[in-house]
């Protein structure tokens, strides 16, 4: 312990003479200190100063009104005269009433023997001294600053020189972009030194220069005066308003004489023997410039409602004011003026302002003229002269060199409009298989176990019993050249050679082509119609193949590439439901890049519908696909009168995600009976690209279901069977109501189907996907009596039947879902009417041929219902059940009675009691010896020390 104490005073002492050593350091030289830069840099806001001088007193106060910003740097100045250089004394400085920080407050000044390290004391005991005050400066308000010698009696002399603030600020109310240097020392200038320099290292950008300031502090001024006694950059400045023996601050213009580096200034004694130069401050005030870079679209349609915009850009260094930009269109019946706002810009930056919309209707070469600021609101000095650009849209006729062109140039219009190709009574397939861009093969999976149909999210099966009406086989492509590409031309079968499961190449039905861009253009997209009902026999396996295109070949890449396949099937089931489907494919886009862009009711086609009459239907599934808008965007789809949809499309399910190598999507959406239209008047469907670089509707199909029919989509039948067909497969009959939630499933994000319908007594589904599968539909099926599905009845009172499904019939398994959870409600009438006990409500599930008993849990209640939740392992048929209060007395005696007959258990009963009674609490023996541990180590802790 002894010689720790050692060790610690012998370290204590070390830093004791360091600190001695360090503090020792002696501040005064009589030749004094050259000016040097302290701070420097730019900011967007302004550098503010002012001073006090001399006036002969030992107490000097400057009151200084600071404006309002963010300080960035502020610092403090002020000087004592000592008169002599042996002489000392106290002085205090305060800043804003304090006394106490950043070194303010009594101060010590000792001529030539100064140790303070923020003095400089120089020639007869000329003291400068400097405070950092960053954290004390308080903007937009009255800031105070005094010196004042403290004791008379002390041997220095103690008036004050004068007081100088200077504050670096970002913001403020009128912000400019300012350079700024803050140069700091004490150089005394005589026979032996009669001048001096001050350095402003640094880079000016001199083109947009508005103003440049030279502030200089004399801390002892020229008597005589002299005119001539400073330059800048070589430039004589005139002195000869410096004309005392005592302290200034002065400001000289020096815009003129900016360097775009080396900048100093130089000053001279002139025939004052004792000139002080203390500070210098520089600040070069930096002014925009306004130009327009460029003018767009590139391209101008006529007959299309064209977007045009400006790019504004400001190639000056400080920031501009908000202003306009006119836009000036010499045409025909015209000019037309355009104007909008350019926001606030920075130095070099630059922003796309829209202007607005044109629709011109006559062809011909036009010219465009844009001016920025034409209000004059930004100062830009001698810049002002470039601040407009003209350009010019010219016609021949031709697609491929114009920029002023017709319509019928424009590739993305909405000009491929779809109609009904099928239409009937029955049920429908669309299956994508295992389909991949570029895949010239695809698999299609048409069983119970096998593909999921896009229709309804269920199970791609034709259900037992139904007859196959058709069949066709959808071929989307893309980037076929079809004007320069082995089979040039506008017909795209030659270079498509399909078959199916290794039979003869198919005979394209029909065929529908879009080009990306100009009619000029070389690169072909559509749709492929193959009919291939005598291919498709029933359920099973189908494998569709091109067998004309290898994607590696130079030569054959011009044939195009596969985006997608898709096998649809349209059976009879015998039911009421009935069918509209249309196909083709229109290539739609608002803009591309900054080459055209036209407003979104020009990117908008439609798909028109045989009529539905609404007062014979009793409900309505809509169900499209598109190609390249599964990317998050605004492609959006409306029906009938029904609002947008944007961002209607997903990637279709079982696919890992959305991106180029999958680019069909899906959208299934339930339709209203409010939104059909009235009899007479067809059912429309618009499909709209707003923001990106297009997108292709190729598959529209509406399904309607009569009163008392199958669901739409959904096979009908099954009876007892296990299987699920279709859909579901209750029979119809027993479906008191039916409803379908779809939600987006991403791997590991737990996902909850909430559903709202007043018959249905199931408020929600939870479980957590394990994969990404797309949207994913759960289905809730309110029965009538016990479902078909199940072979006996659910035990106890049965208050609801009930089927759930998810997804296709063997997709809601624990490979691809974790931790189901149900939540439902039982009505408190049911229970009254029926004398049921609440403890007993249970959840059944129908599975394995028998029904099991969930872990059923009650969490809240109203006055109109109990609320449960219940975990399952997955979805089949269900049963939400209770016991009667009869039912559960009856129980208890056969319980009773039970444990009567058994003496034997019942006479050990009282000595494993008495066992635990005379072990105590749980765990007492391993706390105690834990306890008696930590006692022991603090015991043997405190000998040590």
């Amino acid at each position: 312990m002894v010689s720790r104490n050692r060790y610690s005073i012998i370290l204590f002492s070390i830093l004791i003479v360091c600190l001695l050593a360090v503090s020792s350091k002696a501040d005064y030289s009589s030749n004094g200190w050259t000016v040097d830069t302290m701070i420097n840099g730019t900011v967007n806001g302004g550098v503010f100063y002012d001073s006090v001088g001399w006036d002969d007193s030992t107490t000097r106060t400057l009151n200084t009104d600071v404006p309002n910003g963010t300080v960035k740097y502020a610092y403090l100045y002020t000087g004592v005269w000592g008169n002599g250089v042996s002489k000392d004394g106290w002085v205090n400085v305060t800043f804003n009433g304090d006394s106490t920080s950043n070194k303010l407050g009594p101060i010590h000044l000792e001529g030539e023997s100064d140790s303070n390290n923020n003095v400089w004391c120089t020639g007869l005991g000329k003291h400068w001294f400097w405070y950092n005050v960053t954290d004390l400066v308080n903007t937009g308000q009255i800031n105070t600053a005094t010196t004042s010698k403290i004791n008379d009696s002390d041997s220095i002399d103690g008036r004050v020189y004068g007081i100088v603030l200077v504050v670096v600020y970002e913001g403020g109310d009128d912000p400019k972009q300012i350079q700024y240097w803050i140069n700091n020392g004490s150089e005394p200038l005589s026979s032996t030194n009669p001048t001096g320099t001050t350095n402003f290292v640094g880079t000016v950008s001199t083109d947009n220069v508005a103003m440049a300031n030279l502030t200089l502090v004399h801390l002892t001024g020229y008597d005589p005066s002299c005119s001539n006694c400073m330059k800048f950059n070589g430039n004589e400045l005139d002195t000869s308003c410096i004309n005392t023996n005592f302290f200034d601050m002065h400001t000289w213009s020096v815009t003129n004489y900016m360097n775009t580096s080396g900048n100093d200034a130089w000053f001279s004694q002139g025939s004052d023997p004792s000139v002080n130069i203390c500070n210098a401050i520089l600040t070069v005030e930096y002014r925009p410039d306004l130009v327009v870079s460029n003018i767009y679209p590139q391209y101008i349609f006529t007959n299309l409602t064209n977007v045009l915009s400006v790019n504004v850009m400001n190639q000056g260094t400080a920031s501009t004011a908000s202003c306009d930009v006119n836009l000036t269109i010499t045409h025909t019946g015209g000019p037309t003026v355009l104007t909008a706002t350019v926001p606030v810009l920075n130095g070099s930056e630059s922003a796309v302002v829209e202007v607005g919309n044109w629709k011109p209707t006559v062809l011909e070469n036009i010219s465009i003229t844009a001016f920025a600021d034409s209000g004059g609101v930004v100062d830009e000095g001698t810049k002002e002269g470039n601040n407009n650009l003209i350009v010019s849209r010219n016609t021949t006729g031709n697609c491929t060199v114009d920029d002023m062109l017709p319509d019928t140039c424009y590739g993305y219009r909405g000009d491929n409009s779809m109609t009904t190709a099928y239409e009937g009574i029955g049920g429908v397939i669309y299956s994508v298989g295992d389909f991949k861009y570029k895949n010239n093969t695809v698999n299609f999976s048409i069983e119970a176990s096998g593909d999921e149909n896009q229709v309804d999210g269920l199970t791609a099966e034709v259900p037992a019993g139904a007859t196959i009406k058709n069949a066709t086989l959808y071929v989307y492509y893309t980037y076929r050249k079809s004007a320069t590409g082995p089979n040039p031309g506008a017909d795209p079968r030659p270079d498509y050679e399909m078959s199916i499961n290794g039979g003869s190449t198919l005979t394209t039905d029909e065929y529908y082509t879009d080009i990306k861009g100009f009619t000029t253009s070389e690169y072909q997209y559509g749709t492929l119609v193959y009919d291939v009902t005598d291919n498709v026999a029933g359920n099973g396996a189908y494998q569709a193949v091109r067998s004309n295109c290898n994607n590696t070949d130079p030569t054959l890449k011009g044939k195009g590439y596969v985006s997608g396949m898709a096998l649809m099937i349209i059976y009879d089931d015998g039911s009421d439901n009935t069918y509209a489907i249309a196909h083709g494919y229109d290539r739609l886009a608002t803009y591309y890049s900054t080459q055209y862009k036209v407003l979104p009711e020009d990117a908008t086609t439609t798909t028109t519908l045989t009529d539905v009459d609404p007062t014979t239907i009793a409900e309505a599934n809509l169900f499209t696909v598109t190609v390249d808008a599964v990317a998050p965007g605004s492609e959006s789809q409306q029906f009938n009168n029904r609002s947008w949809e944007v961002s209607a499309w997903q990637c279709v399910a079982g696919v890992p995600s959305c991106n180029y190598l999958y680019p069909l999507g899906i959208n299934r959406s339930d339709v209203d009976k409010n939104d059909i239209t009235a009899s007479g008047t067809d059912e429309v469907v618009k499909f709209q690209e707003r923001t990106s670089n297009g997108f292709a509707p190729v598959f529209t199909c509406l399904q309607t279901r009569a009163p008392d029919s199958t669901p739409p989509g959904n096979g009908g039948g099954g009876g007892g069977s296990s299987s699920r067909g279709g859909a579901s497969g209750e029979n119809y009959a027993n479906i008191e109501t039916s409803e379908t939630e779809r939600e987006y499933l991403s791997k590991g994000s737990r996902v909850t189907y909430n559903f709202d319908s007043e018959d249905n007594f199931i408020n929600s589904i939870t479980f957590t996907p394990l994969s990404n599968s797309g949207k994913v539909a759960v289905k809730v099926e309110i029965l009538k009596s016990r479902s078909s599905l199940a072979d006996s009845e659910a035990p106890d009172e049965v208050f609801i039947n009930l089927n759930i499904w998810a997804g296709s019939s063997s997709w809601a398994t624990s490979e691809h879902i974790s931790d189901p959870e149900i939540k439902f409600e039982v009505e408190r009438s049911w229970i009254k009417e029926n004398n049921i006990v609440e403890s007993t409500i249970k959840l059944y599930r129908f599975s394995d041929e028998e029904w099991k008993p969930l872990e059923t849990t009650q969490i809240d209640k109203n006055e109109n219902c109990l609320c449960f939740k219940a975990k399952t392992p997955g979805f089949s048929p269900f049963a939400i059940t209770g016991k009667t209060s009869t039912s559960v007395a009856g129980e208890k005696d056969t319980e009773a009675k039970s444990t009567e007959s058994k003496d034997d258990i019942s006479t050990q009963a009282p000595e494993q009691t008495s066992s635990r009674e005379n072990t105590g609490s749980p765990g007492f023996g391993s706390i105690a010896g834990i306890c008696m541990l930590l006692i022991a180590i603090l015991i043997l802790h405190r000998q040590k020390i």
